[in-house]
């Protein structure tokens, strides 16, 4: 009887140096599972999965190719770059000052003119980063949001995608919900997620795969791996490479370890050690009750039957036969208590719309459910079982953000810009601001609303420089922006005369912008 259930045989497209190698496994006993002896695993390639052979079917085994300059070199957290400070080759891709390896430029191109075929404008935003950019984007985004929440968003230099010039991230051309989530269901989001494989590229962070790849989710964001690799991808299924390639999380964190009782899905082999090819103790058979001894590791758990312990496989086996946990959502944004009571009872947080949490129970006398918030219980009367329906705002105009409502304390913690679309929570009457989520954070602002505002656009009146910053003390060159270029609008900088406009992928200043069409 197997151990596992095996994935099914898959071609994987070659990289520009080597071809990622498939193994076929010959057939032989039923778990009796070894390597053969003398075969030799080129070092570029680490082994992602034990695939062992049944006597029914021969499989492969997945490779992760580490070598920096392939197609499809495997790159994460836990994988990076070898050697680090890597520089591929890379051509400007025609249009933009963006650059990317020239396999990946071409078959953006390709993309690009298929898409606009069906009406849809792709924008490339972002290409290859050198090791240093990245040093500097990823120290940035630490000083603004902390290391915790920018190793959500960013990745250390060594381990970004970008560096290899495969990555790319794309927008839409007016630069609608430019690197937000709401790029999703946007004409450019839609097309690329359903169309990109056909191309060679794959959405690479997916949604609900944080824990998986340790980034929260990016609908803009995709990797070149060739046409083969890609189509090889979308037909397994699997929704993060670390799944396709069976490796573990892309977070640093070492797997939770599984406490009580598991029960057998199959009838499964106790071995003396992890994988296959480790002798049998005995078989458990399908619906048994085993004790978890430990952690996961390489898809096999510790456990024990019957006096006897051993490994087997995870594939099947259900953790856990404690009672099902019961959820409630918040429908607003409340106070949470100490205790049921309304008399005596002390607030000791708040939980805001939306939140998840689990429920232990109800207090029918006054009306409040016990509640896990922050690892502590609390009673809330703002819960119930139904998920209530995301409600939106937009910025009406381009203006700050803060930490609180309070506008005697609050203190400004970024910039919210003009059309932004996004979650709100709740609206404080007093200080006349909104409770938003943006950037990965509950904020406040009271410039937002209802309305989505109409999209303002100026004109480039001559061929001019644009900046880092409105001021012109200290600013930075970062580009051209060519005469009757026409570009998305988003605030006025009278001091220095300056407007600040979406183009090549960020926000820029310039002030050679006007709302009148010009006659180059």
């Amino acid at each position: 009887m197997p151990d596992k259930r095996l994935p099914k045989l898959a071609k994987v497209a070659a990289g520009t140096a080597m071809v990622t190698t498939l193994i076929v496994a010959p057939l032989g006993p039923a778990n009796a599972i070894s390597t053969t002896p003398g075969t030799s695993v080129p070092e570029f390639l680490t082994t992602a999965q034990s695939v062992q052979p049944t006597n029914s079917v021969a499989v492969p085994t997945r490779k992760i190719d580490r070598t920096a300059s392939s197609l499809t070199v495997f790159v994460n957290k836990q994988y990076p770059l070898s050697p680090k400070r890597y520089v591929p080759k890379t051509t400007r891709v025609s249009g933009t000052n963006i650059s990317l390896r020239p396999e990946a430029a071409t078959a953006y191109k390709k993309m690009v003119s298929a898409a606009a075929k069906s009406g849809v404008k792709i924008r490339l935003v972002s290409g290859y980063r050198s090791y240093n950019r990245q040093a500097e984007l990823f120290n940035y985004y630490t000083r603004i949001y902390g290391q915790k929440y920018a190793e959500r968003i960013s990745a250390r230099p060594g381990t970004s995608e970008h560096q290899t010039g495969l990555a790319i991230d794309v927008g839409n051309h007016n630069g609608a919900c430019g690197l937000q989530s709401c790029f999703e269901n946007t004409p450019v989001g839609r097309w690329v997620a359903k169309n990109a494989h056909k191309y060679g590229f794959i959405l690479r962070y997916g949604k609900g795969q944080e824990k998986v790849t340790g980034y929260a989710y990016e609908p803009w964001h995709f990797r070149y791996v060739g046409t083969s690799m890609a189509k090889s991808y979308k037909a397994s299924g699997a929704k993060s490479l670390e799944s396709y390639y069976g490796v573990g999380s892309g977070n640093s964190n070492s797997p939770s370890i599984p406490k009580g009782s598991a029960i057998t899905t199959a009838n499964l082999n106790l071995r003396k050690g992890i994988g296959a090819s480790h002798g049998v103790i005995l078989t458990i058979p399908k619906g048994s009750t085993v004790k978890v001894l430990g952690a996961r590791k390489s898809g096999w758990y510790p456990v024990e039957y019957k006096n006897r312990s051993g490994w087997v496989s995870g594939s099947y086996l259900k953790l856990g036969t404690s009672k099902a946990k019961q959820y409630r959502y918040a429908q607003y944004t409340a106070a949470v208590y100490d205790r049921a009571s309304t008399s005596g009872d002390k607030r000791v947080g708040t939980i805001r719309k939306y939140t998840k949490v689990e429920y232990r129970k109800w207090n029918g006398k006054y009306r409040r459910d016990e509640v896990k918030l922050n690892g502590k219980w609390v009673w809330t009367s703002a819960t119930n079982r139904n998920k209530p329906k995301t409600e939106y705002r937009y910025a009406q105009r381009t203006a700050p953000i803060f930490d609180r409502a309070d506008k005697s304390s609050a203190k400004r913690i970024g910039t919210l810009r003009v059309g932004n679309k996004v979650t709100y929570a709740t609206w404080d009457a007093k200080n006349r601001r909104d409770e938003i989520w943006y950037q990965g954070r509950w904020v406040w602002s009271g410039d937002t609303n209802r309305k989505k505002p109409k999209t303002q656009y100026r004109y480039a009146q001559k061929t001019g420089a644009t900046f880092d910053r409105a001021s012109t003390s200290g600013d930075k060159r970062v580009g051209t922006i060519k005469c009757g270029e026409h570009v998305v609008y988003s605030r006025w900088d009278a001091k220095n005369r300056r407007d600040e406009i979406w183009h090549d992928g960020r926000w820029v200043w310039t002030d050679v912008t006007n709302r009148m069409k010009p006659d180059c």
